[in-house]
């Protein structure tokens, strides 16, 4: 690693206690903290450090106009990449768009967007019978995309998804190019009730102080 490179410093949002809800835990009861190693998790090792919604926009520009070294092979929340909405750098949980808080998926056809893989893939479906019944040409029309591109299996809830452990342990030791090693700071912050006083404990965990399945 450079020494002399900035830090990067990146939050893990929180699954349980919600970070939405600030997070909030009671410090003197054991608790479980839960974070989900998404796709827009920095623990993730198959985390798309590009723009998703830039890898699919050929039919846009024009043939032969789609940004040069893009894999179109490559999936996103088990999409091909041009279906998935850009997170635009922000930190977001796939969780809020499973449980329909914000839409994380788009047509790439018609630009509907939808919450989850199964949304999507009963869009398309939809629209490709309807086409087909009212004879619309193919090209350019739902019927060119394949459910199976979506979904990957049609039973698939994400098990494709699998992030394994030995992955998961390389990726945090930094054996993947070219990331470095992960460090991750653990910070509670509570307020004593006697005389209202703040105070901060922190943890850190590397890759021999973490513990697997």
């Amino acid at each position: 690693a450079d020494a002399s490179a900035p830090v990067k410093v990146e939050p893990l949002r929180l699954w349980k206690p919600n970070d939405e809800l600030g997070g909030v835990i009671l410090a003197s009861v054991p608790t479980v903290v839960s974070h989900h190693v998404d796709v827009h998790s920095a623990l993730s090792p198959r985390r798309r450090g590009i723009y998703y919604e830039d890898l699919g926009r050929e039919s846009v520009r024009g043939k032969g106009q789609g940004k040069v070294g893009m894999n179109f092979d490559e999936h996103v929340d088990g999409c091909r990449p041009d279906f998935a909405l850009s997170s635009c750098g922000m930190n977001l949980r796939e969780l809020d768009s499973a449980t329909g808080s914000r839409d994380g998926l788009r047509c790439r056809v018609c630009g509907e967007t939808y919450a989850t893989r199964d949304n999507l893939a009963r869009h398309i479906t939809y629209q490709t019978m309807t086409e087909a019944h009212d004879d619309v040409p193919v090209k350019g029309s739902h019927q060119e995309l394949d459910v199976d591109a979506v979904l990957h299996h049609p039973e698939s809830k994400g098990s494709d998804l699998y992030v394994s452990v030995e992955e998961l342990r390389s990726f945090i030791a930094g054996e993947v190019e070219p990331y470095d090693a992960i460090e991750i700071l653990v910070v509670l912050e509570a307020i004593e009730p006697l005389m209202s006083g703040t105070f901060q404990a922190m943890q850190s965990y590397t890759l021999s102080d973490i513990e697997f399945n």
